[in-house]
């Protein structure tokens, strides 16, 4: 990732703009971005989790003709709150 920081934020921009409407859909919202990082706020553990499901297929088909080494991995720490928020933050493969 870090040999094409541009090329990286480009791909990060582009998941953000395919993965923000399942958020909604699962009735989230952005609470904020900072970096490569999102907090999410669901209304329940339920929905959250949910998302976190379709969210990762999504990445799945987005990144199946992409070469292993250059695939974003996210990690989805969700933090008991209420309501529930999800904290995402790109994961690079080593």
């Amino acid at each position: 990732m870090g040999a094409d920081e541009a090329g990286t934020a480009r791909v990060l921009r582009g998941h953000r703009t395919a993965v923000d409407p399942t958020v909604a859909s699962h009735g989230g919202r952005v609470v904020k971005t900072t970096g490569d990082d999102v907090l999410l706020e669901f209304p329940s553990i339920v929905a959250a989790v949910e998302h976190a499901v379709a969210f990762q297929k999504l990445m799945a088909e987005r990144d199946s003709d992409v070469p292993e080494d250059r695939r974003m991995l996210f990690r989805w720490p969700a933090q008991p709150s209420v309501p529930p928020r999800i904290g995402a933050g790109m994961s690079t493969a080593s």
